[in-house]
């Protein structure tokens, strides 16, 4: 396969750097959603609580593990990362694609579950970047949705393998297996796979580690508090599971790739002091990352997506 003009662009949440970034980052997420005020003083504490955020290192370090991983199998793609909310943004790194000669990329938009608060969005500002960018840029040829891949769940596996391997191991009926992924208002969860996808995703990785009773549980929720969100909040799911009496609970973020502030904070913060006021032992899974499993799955979607060739 020619691969001269040929590329591959991750597309990513984005995140601040420095604490001075906090203010325009929460205003760059903001813009165009009904998000409170409050909640956005709440969530620039949280920034500068937990300090400067892995997000952006994350998927760059996924960008250099896929780029490697295609030139073990003789692949020479450059790769390209854009981000939603920060720099470099989706236009500034099309823009550059085009120039750089690029015609063709493969798209990774780093959000397992479809829905309008997750990949709509980042396809919404692709479109808007490529017409920003205008007839000369790239045609972006999106990978197959890869939530209940094997490669996805084998990584997800391994963490929690991972995590497990030097703990106190707690029966079935001492531990909680909980699982989130980011809440969305339920109205948007009504009119979208969102809900179905984690379920898949959470169904194939129980099944792998033969447990029984997962719970699929949200967390994050930034909007209105009269608005109708999808539920259990994993803090209430951690009060639920000690008042049934278990001593532990496995938190795997399942709807997260990449480690960042809502999983430091709203799970590592907020919700172990849930879990230790209920006396329960909260362990928390690490999100997939470059994990290698994870990275050859992309691999294999990159090289399926170019040879079809099929472009949005």
């Amino acid at each position: 396969m020619e691969t001269s003009d040929t590329a591959i662009l991750l597309a990513g949440f984005g995140a601040p750097e420095r604490p001075g970034d906090v203010d325009e980052f929460l205003r760059r997420v903001a813009s165009g959603r009904d998000i409170p005020a409050a909640r956005l003083r709440e969530a620039a504490e949280h920034y500068r609580e937990v300090g400067s955020s892995p997000y952006n290192a994350s998927v760059r370090a996924q960008a250099e593990a896929l780029g490697g991983e295609l030139s073990r199998r003789g692949l020479e793609l450059p790769f390209y990362v854009g981000m939603r909310n920060w720099n470099p943004s989706l236009l500034t790194t099309i823009r550059k694609m085009a120039t750089d000669g690029v015609r063709r990329a493969a798209l990774i938009i780093m959000a397992p579950h479809s829905g309008p608060e997750s990949t709509e969005r980042y396809q919404t500002a692709i479109a808007e970047a490529l017409r920003l960018v205008g007839p000369g840029a790239p045609a972006l040829v999106p990978v197959a949705p890869w939530h209940a891949e094997r490669g996805f769940v084998q990584a997800i596996v391994e963490r929690i393998s991972e995590l497990l391997a030097h703990r106190e191991s707690y029966g079935p009926a001492e531990a909680a297996w909980i699982f989130t992924a980011h809440s969305i208002p339920l109205r948007a969860a009504n009119r979208s796979p969102y809900v179905t996808e984690y379920n898949e995703t959470v169904g194939r990785v129980a099944a792998e580690l033969g447990i029984q009773e997962p719970i699929l549980a949200f967390q994050s929720r930034s909007g209105h508090r009269n608005t109708r969100w999808l539920e259990p909040d994993v803090r209430d799911a951690l009060k639920e599971a000690a008042a049934r009496g278990k001593r532990a609970a496995v938190v795997t973020p399942v709807g997260f790739v990449n480690e960042n502030v809502e999983l430091l904070y709203d799970l590592d913060t907020e919700a172990a002091r849930v879990a230790r006021a209920a006396g329960l032992r909260m362990l928390r899974t690490k999100t997939v990352g470059d994990h290698p499993r994870f990275v050859s799955m992309l691999a294999d979607l990159v090289d399926k997506a170019l040879s079809l060739g099929i472009s949005v």
